[in-house]
Order: C-alpha cells, then sequence, then structure tokens
C-alpha cells in the first residue's frame, strides 16, 4: 500500500498540514466519541454500520429482595435508610432498533425476522432513601447499586447474544440466552401446559435447546441510580391486574388460579453505566480495546401495558437456563399485589437504550504520533529538494 503517492506542497503548506492533523487528534481526544462500528449479523451478507444506539424492545426486570430492601429501610431524617440490606435485580429484552450517529434509523428488515439480538443482565442494588409508605400511593424509592457493584461476578453481569433463530418469548421467560422452550425444560403451567414436576435450576445450556446463538458482548454493571414512584392506576384505584399487555389477561384468576396477580402502579427510570471485558470483533469489528464503558437508561412501569410479564429469568452468566421466578410459579415471589410489602420480589417492565463511550489515546501517544507527523515532514521536505 502507498501511504504517499506524490508531495507537491510548499512548506508553508505542508506545516500547515501537518498542525491540522495534530489539532484534529487533540480535538477528538477530548470529546466523547460515542459512534462504533458494528455488523448486525456478524459474518452475514449485512454490512458493517456506524451505529449509535441500541434501543431495546420493551422487556422484564425482577428485583430479587427489592421489596424486603424496601421495607426494611426504616427511613431516617430526610428519608435516608438507617438500615441497607442489598438485593439483585435481573433483566432481559429484545433488540427493536439501531440508530446512526445522525439519528437515522438503521434497523435490518431482519430483525427480529429472520434473527434476533437479545440482553441478559444481573446487577446488585440496595435502597437508600424512601418517603411516603411503601406499597401505597406517594411513595417514592431511590436505589443506588449495592456490594459487588464494580466487579464481573455471577451476580454482576450483562450479556448480548445473536441468535440466528427467532424464539425468546418474553411471557415463557426464555430464549434470550437461547433456552428455548422444548421437552428438555418445559414451561410451567399455564404457559406451556403442566409442569411435570421441578424445573431444572441454574447450568450449562443442555445441547438439545443451545440453538446456535453466539456471545457477541459482556460485561458488568459500575454504577446503578433508580427511582420509582407509586401512583394511581390507569383506570383508578391503587391496584390493576399484572398484566395490561395484549388483550388477554395471562394472570387473571382463570389463568393463574386462584386468584391472579395485581400490582401496584407507579414509573420509575434506572441509569446503569457498565465496563465491557468481551466482544466478539465480527459483530464489533473495532475490538475490545475500543470501547471504555457502556450506558443504560431504562424506563420502568408497573403495571405491564407494552409486553408480557415473564415466567422465568436468567440468574447467572454463560447460558445459565432461566428459571422460574417472579410471576412464574403459582407459589409466586411477587405475591398475589405485585410491589406491596408481604412478598420479596417485585417484577416491572423495563424499556432500556444502551449506547457506549469509546476510548481516546492517551496523551503520551498523542505526542508519539505528533513526533511521527513531525519526521514524516521531515523526510518529506529533504525529498522534495532532491
Amino acid at each position: 500500500m502507498k501511504i504517499f503517492s506524490q508531495v507537491n506542497m510548499g512548506k508553508g503548506g505542508l506545516g500547515a498540514c501537518l498542525l491540522a492533523i495534530v489539532f484534529t487528534l487533540v480535538v477528538t481526544a477530548t470529546v466523547q466519541a460515542d459512534p462504533f462500528l458494528f455488523d448486525p449479523d456478524g459474518p452475514g451478507a449485512l454490512a458493517v454500520q456506524s451505529t449509535n444506539t441500541f434501543d431495546q424492545l420493551p422487556g422484564n426486570a425482577l428485583s430479587l429482595g427489592g421489596i424486603t430492601s424496601l421495607v426494611g429501610c426504616n427511613p431516617g431524617a430526610g428519608g435516608a435508610c438507617t438500615t441497607t440490606i442489598p438485593f439483585s435485580t435481573l433483566y432481559q429484552a429484545r433488540l427493536g432498533a439501531i440508530t446512526s450517529p445522525t439519528g437515522a434509523d438503521i434497523t435490518p428488515a431482519a430483525l427480529n425476522t429472520g434473527f434476533e439480538i437479545t440482553f441478559v443482565a444481573r446487577f446488585p442494588e440496595v435502597t437508600t432513601a424512601v418517603f411516603g409508605t411503601p406499597g401505597l400511593v406517594g411513595n417514592t424509592t431511590f436505589i443506588s447499586c449495592g456490594p459487588g457493584c464494580g466487579t464481573a461476578s455471577a451476580t454482576n453481569f450483562f450479556e448480548i447474544y445473536f441468535d440466528p433463530s427467532v424464539d425468546a418469548s418474553d411471557l415463557a421467560g426464555v430464549g434470550f440466552n437461547d433456552v428455548a422452550a422444548s421437552a428438555t425444560t418445559p414451561l410451567p403451567a399455564p404457559y406451556g401446559g403442566p409442569a411435570p414436576g421441578p424445573l431444572p435450576g441454574p447450568g450449562p445450556i443442555p445441547a438439545a435447546v443451545a440453538g446456535g446463538s453466539t456471545l457477541i458482548m459482556s460485561g458488568f454493571i459500575t454504577t446503578a441510580n433508580t427511582n420509582f414512584s407509586l401512583t394511581n392506576c390507569p383506570a383508578g384505584g391503587s391496584t390493576a391486574n399484572l398484566d395490561g399487555f395484549g388483550g388477554v389477561d395471562n394472570y387473571g384468576p382463570g389463568a393463574f388460579p386462584p386468584n391472579g396477580i395485581d400490582s401496584v402502579c407507579g414509573t420509575g427510570s434506572t441509569s446503569l453505566t457498565g465496563g465491557i471485558t468481551f466482544v466478539n470483533p465480527l459483530w464489533f469489528p473495532q475490538g475490545l480495546n475500543a470501547f471504555a464503558l457502556t450506558i443504560f437508561t431504562t424506563t420502568n412501569v408497573l403495571p405491564f401495558s407494552t409486553v408480557d410479564p415473564s415466567a422465568r429469568f436468567v440468574l447467572a452468566p454463560g447460558g445459565a437456563i432461566p428459571v422460574p421466578d417472579g410471576a412464574g410459579t403459582p407459589a409466586t415471589s411477587i405475591g398475589f399485589v405485585n410491589g406491596a410489602p408481604g412478598s420479596p420480589d417485585v417484577q416491572f417492565q423495563a424499556d432500556a437504550s444502551q449506547t457506549f463511550t469509546l476510548r481516546v489515546p492517551e496523551p503520551s501517544s498523542l505526542l508519539l504520533l505528533g513526533s511521527g507527523l513531525i519526521g514524516v515532514a521531515v523526510l518529506l521536505r529533504r525529498r522534495t529538494k532532491k
């Protein structure tokens, strides 16, 4: 490859050119670099895209011990908790759209019809402040990252998968790390017929349901800030059925004996930052070293309105089998009024978007590069004099 084929500029022009290059490098090093390269189907036929945002479809979140932490807060002056009880939040969703750096929708037509990209996560949290009475309209809760935050572990991770089969099911809570409903992992009633007995816990994905998915990115959460406020329900009152999506009540008394599952109502948000430990270069051609951190911004809602509540969640990284939790068993861990005191967990609809910050050259690297450019300039001047 020829770097320089011909030089035809005077002393001033060459100097100005080099100064412009160095100035551009310095300015680039001080500006957050969000755009990144992404190939939606990896080794497939789609082209690499300059990308800015992953916009996930509304998904599911489950805070294991979230209500226990809320009730045990014992707020003191200013609402700050005098007792802090850690808990874990689980999350799963599918990618819905991809946005370019200019804000254009560059989502491939085959996304969620020919292939899917899915997200699973678990991270530690702790209730830090509570205002109002837990479970009642007007209650507002503030939550931060809990013990273990900032360290990758079996209870602090996020994973992104590419799957050539479109099999993720929000209602069943399977397929997000490619463990689909099958004879090997039957679904509990009423999601896939009568449950034959105890379902498998976390562990390797059985070959019968592996499905050929590929892990394309993984990492861990470094900071978390959540707030949630209880409000009156859209139809009035302080509770409504947990499942307000699709026109079919999957959690009513007839579908979920004996009494169905209701929920408190409310809205909130979560902001997360995360470190990245692995990228698959077939999907992220810039490689792992290009990424400094990732940012998740999530809107949280109760009751569910645009997605079904999941019956299962992923508890561990590495392709663990989803297990019944939250609203997934008759002896539900969210109780018959989700979000109210009396049961340990709370399940909610979460709608997230994800962006990235790229690494920039260190000052020493810029100095070396600038020195190299000056050396190139001297060499070119000598050649032009000959």
